[in-house]
């Protein structure tokens, strides 16, 4: 698809990110995964890593997950939409990349009401940093926006996902 656009349009293939919600976060984790050659970095939200193994190589991870979501479960296993998928942990889809990237730990980098920012440690000058934000309220939405097709759905409005996807992707 990438080579597809960039036969078309001004594609800065040095510069391609993925991102996206639920079953689109799941995507990108799997680029992540099996293409981190194609892209620059990536930042799912409300989805879980639905392949095994490492990325080849480093990639820059930013993951906002709701504690709240039991649709793709934080702590992982059968969710409450209509799939009846078993999903991995948080803690299981990120591990990969800890892993990748070089990192040692995550540490508690920033509080913003109920949202908190976790990045990873030693990345051992890879320049493929994690960060993770854990939404205490966050169900199974886009943070500062919520889910058109849930309207009751637990969101988190202490951060705004387009502006921190945009600003962790513009550091690549």
């Amino acid at each position: 698809m990438v080579a597809a656009l960039a036969g078309e349009w001004n594609v800065d293939l040095d510069h391609v990110y993925a991102t996206g919600h639920s079953n689109g976060g799941m995507m990108s984790y799997r680029l992540g995964m099996e293409a981190p050659d194609l892209v620059t970095a990536i930042a799912p939200n409300a989805g879980s890593i639905g392949v095994s193994g490492l990325p080849a190589t480093p990639v820059p991870l930013m993951v906002m997950h709701g504690k709240l979501d039991t649709n793709v479960p934080y702590r992982g296993g059968v969710g409450s939409g209509i799939s009846g998928t078993d999903f991995e942990s948080q803690r299981a889809s990120v591990r990969p990349f800890l892993i990748a990237n070089g990192a040692t730990d995550m540490i508690l980098a920033e509080n913003r009401g109920q949202a908190q920012r976790y990045e990873s440690v030693g990345t051992g000058g890879t320049g493929a940093p994690i960060h993770y934000w854990w939404l205490k309220d966050g169900g199974h939405s886009w943070p500062g926006v919520g889910s058109a097709g849930m309207p009751n759905e637990p969101t988190n409005f202490d951060i705004d996902a387009n502006a921190e996807i945009w600003a962790f992707f513009a550091q690549f």
